[in-house]
């Protein structure tokens, strides 16, 4: 089982990550994809990368970072990194209206250099996209402007932490994109995202935690990638299919999306 997405390089986890990469490992975690938010954590994924052949790392800078980065030689400082050894995709990178829309302009001046950054590099991206719950499912907001950014790239890449609606996911699938669904999808009353899996084909499903956040037992901090177990179990019951079968769909999934 691959963890796609755990932010082992973020509090608390950073504090001890070979501590939870050990824990991972024993609950049957083979491998763990981390991901960064700025520049900062995107050299130390790369250093927690470089500590283990099962773990590779991101490059990339979150739409909330937007407001506080230096576009002066941001392409050219994440190029630099993206070039490390273990370096898998660009990421997460996107667009976030959750908390603030003021920075619209910044944020989608970030997510087009990261686009055209991994068309140069010819690498995948993890794309973060939130908006407000009341946009969510509507024709404008964070979820369509992204997908007007990726329609200009046409990108390889994945959907980190799925959210939106149906007619949503079946854009994204038809642009060629991967679906990942965290542990929030294992919530009692998380009837809509499930239904979202259970529509996702398994030849485009990746599973993740996002470690630190949202923890199969709701309400537990930290998140921690062993936990990503319960998604994996979870969702093979959801989708009527063997954990085995799972599990090999989404390392093959990982192959053919991060070459890894």
């Amino acid at each position: 089982m691959i963890d796609t997405h755990c932010h082992l390089n973020l509090e608390p986890l950073s504090n001890t990550p070979s501590k939870f990469f050990d824990q991972a490992l024993a609950a049957g975690v083979t491998n763990i994809i981390i991901p960064a938010v700025d520049l900062p954590t995107s050299q130390s994924a790369i250093d927690l990368a470089g500590t283990s052949d099962r773990l590779f790392a991101m490059v990339g800078i979150h739409p909330e970072e937007a407001a506080k980065t230096d576009f002066s030689n941001l392409f050219e400082n994440l190029k630099s990194l993206a070039l490390k050894p273990k370096v898998v995709a660009i990421g997460e990178c996107g667009l976030d209206y959750f908390h603030t829309t003021q920075t619209k302009a910044a944020q989608h001046q970030l997510f087009e250099f990261q686009l055209q950054l991994a068309h140069e590099l010819d690498l995948p991206l993890s794309i973060h996209v939130r908006d407000l719950p009341a946009e969510a499912s509507a024709k404008e907001g964070a979820h369509q402007d992204a997908l007007e950014l990726i329609r200009q790239f046409t990108p390889r890449a994945v959907l980190h932490c799925f959210s939106g609606n149906q007619d949503y996911l079946q854009a994204a699938l038809d642009l060629g994109l991967f679906i990942s669904f965290a542990g929030n999808v294992t919530f009692q009353n998380a009837h809509k995202l499930q239904q979202l899996a259970k529509l996702t084909p398994t030849d485009r499903l990746l599973v993740e935690t996002d470690a630190p956040y949202l923890n199969p037992d709701r309400g537990v901090f930290p998140n921690t990638p062993a936990q990503v177990v319960k998604t994996y179990h979870f969702l093979a019951k959801l989708k009527n299919i063997s954990l085995e079968q799972l599990s090999q769909a989404v390392e093959d999934n990982v192959h053919q999306l991060f070459n890894v």
